[in-house]
């Protein structure tokens, strides 16, 4: 087999989703040493992204091989995939297969294709824009540091004192632009993560018995909330235009960017009220509300936590999302534009796990080799076809 139908069969194998011409040709292709070698790397990548493989067992996996061989056979049938199923193998795998683009001296044997390099499109990084009171405006990066009365920035995050200073609330504004993060941690102790393309409004000093009140301007944001006990009993209020999120102390993530028609609040732990307008909502761990724009309807449904709020731990995180959602994710943390050529593709589905400082080339290749969707770059624009 050629490198790219080893990659797909590996895939589907890693994804359950082997059928009985499959397993055939992977078990003979696994005679060779050379090939279990790359086999090893594959699976062993694959199962440490699910923290559940202490060790590589070869025996072990050629068994299951024949097990499996058994069981189609059985049946006296082969599975059937769709188009998207197809798919969908091939970012399962994205960490593993990246491995090996980093691993590559260590194939002589082994070529992947690699024809298309997205030049000029390289990862996100910390960066923001802070606005004082008095309107200036200081860049931060990971190059300087500032400081003032009541803050202090090492490049990667600024973090404001709890002294009081001015008697009349002050505030400030974080502006994070595309293809940057940043971290921040209020007066009160609150812990703040902001995703690409994001501005956030608050105050230097939260004044003493007064609701602490916070102003997602745009963009999407993490937030550790602290605790109202130690701050007398003090609530903390997340303004985002069309609704309100009101807490005590907890953690949860909010998704409000200006091109969405929806606010996403996504809670991790404790509790907390969504309202707007015309109803209000409570939510518990796992559970996300959608308040429509358009409509003003507020639902609450449970959804899986880790892929909402991976984007926080330098992580995408992806099951089962489509092709759209995954470039338009993309796109703010590698800064480039999409133009879908091909409307259909936008429905695709994908799931799969890739780290924010990779490089955005070996993603868009492996998902081309499905024979579904293919990328082109033109100047600073990604079309997909």
């Amino acid at each position: 087999m050629n490198d790219k139908k080893i990659i797909s069969t590996i895939a589907k194998y890693l994804n359950n989703e082997a059928n009985y011409d499959d397993l055939t040709k992977l078990n003979f292709w696994l005679h060779k040493i050379e090939n279990q070698n790359l086999f090893k790397s594959f699976v062993k990548t694959e199962y440490l992204i699910n923290l559940s493989m202490s060790e590589f067992d070869f025996n072990k996996i050629t068994n299951q091989i024949k097990e499996k061989k058994k069981i189609i056979s059985r049946k006296q049938r082969v599975l059937k995939f769709s188009k998207y199923a197809a798919a969908a193998v091939v970012l399962a795998v994205i960490s593993a297969t990246s491995y090996f683009y980093y691993s590559a001296n260590s194939m002589e044997n082994t070529t992947i294709n690699a024809s298309n390099q997205f030049i000029f499109i390289s990862p996100g990084s910390n960066k923001a824009v802070l606005t004082l009171e008095n309107g200036n405006q200081v860049e931060l990066d990971e190059e300087k540091k500032f400081q003032n009365g009541y803050s202090k920035s090492n490049g990667k995050s600024i973090v404001y004192n709890n002294t009081k200073i001015k008697e009349a609330t002050v505030y400030n504004y974080i502006t994070v632009p595309r293809g940057g993060q940043f971290q921040l941690q209020l007066s009160d102790g609150t812990k703040v993560w902001m995703n690409s393309d994001s501005k956030l409004k608050y105050p230097t000093q939260f004044q003493k018995g007064e609701i602490r009140e916070v102003e997602l301007v745009y963009g999407e944001v993490y937030f550790d909330v602290s605790e109202s006990y130690k701050n007398e009993g003090a609530k903390f209020k997340v303004k985002t235009g069309i609704q309100d999120v009101e807490v005590l102390g907890t953690e949860f993530n909010i998704q409000a960017y200006t091109d969405d028609d929806k606010v996403l609040t996504t809670l991790v732990e404790g509790k907390v009220k969504v309202f707007n307008a015309f109803t209000s909502r409570y939510l518990t761990p796992g559970q996300q509300s959608n308040s429509n724009i358009k409509t003003d309807a507020l639902s609450v449904y449970s959804v899986d936590v880790a892929t909402q709020i991976a984007w926080r731990n330098g992580v995408f995180l992806f099951k089962r999302e489509r092709l759209e959602s995954i470039m338009e994710k993309l796109a703010r943390w590698y800064q480039f534009d999409i133009v879908f050529e091909d409307e259909a593709k936008k429905q695709l589905k994908f799931s799969g796990k890739l780290k924010m400082s990779d490089n955005i080339s070996q993603l868009l290749n492996i998902i081309e080799d499905t024979g579904g969707v293919s990328f082109q770059q033109k100047n600073n624009a990604i079309h997909i076809k």
